[in-house]
């Protein structure tokens, strides 16, 4: 008699289902630490972008602070080349400065202090380069009258005077409301100068 093995094929297919199971256990772990490590590699790289961006950002803000403080040299070097335009064109005119503040001192009437005169430059319209050189005269008066007086008086002088322009006077807070006290009023003159 001979013995039948029925659990034979039941023993094979147990065996090619488990390593059916084993290939997709390999898979599946393989599979997942893929990703973690794809998702390693993502977040490393969006960690790093992302600290090389604030490098950048910082090192644009340092250039752009550059950036202003070459304008501001830049506007300083300009400022100072047109001063030096400004005393060529009146050294070249020989303008006497002795005799320009010595024609102030005798215009300015007994009522009027003068508190600062320099020197100024102004652009002209028609070009950006050129420039006018310009007295700035400040001062306290005790009257309109006498402000007005000292620019007609400055306005005849000549010479190296071109124009004489008020341009602004106002009463002092202090002597406003003051009874009994003169009153003070500050004002600003200007003087443009022949180049």
């Amino acid at each position: 008699m001979h013995d039948i093995n029925l659990l034979r094929p039941l023993i094979e297919q147990e065996e090619t289902l488990s390593k059916s199971r084993g290939r997709m256990s390999f898979y599946i772990t393989f599979t997942v630490i893929l990703i973690l490590l794809i998702a390693v590699l993502i977040f490393g790289a969006k960690f790093y972008l992302s600290s090389q961006a604030k490098i950048l950002d910082e090192k644009i803000s340092v250039l752009e602070e550059d950036v202003v403080e070459v304008q501001k040299t830049e506007e300083k070097i300009n400022n100072f080349n047109n001063i030096i335009t400004q005393l060529e064109g009146l050294n070249k005119n020989k303008i006497s400065w002795s005799a320009l503040y010595e024609n102030l001192a005798k215009s300015t009437p007994a009522d009027i202090k003068l508190n600062q005169v320099v020197m100024v430059s102004s652009s002209t319209a028609s070009s950006s380069t050129a420039s006018a050189s310009k007295l700035k005269i400040t001062g306290e008066a005790k009257s309109r009258r006498a402000i007005a007086l000292l620019a007609d008086k400055l306005s005849r002088i000549g010479g190296s005077f071109a124009s004489v322009e008020i341009i602004s006077s106002q009463k002092t807070s202090a002597s406003q409301g003051t009874a009994g006290q003169p009153e003070k009023i500050n004002f600003e003159i200007n003087i443009t100068l022949k180049v």
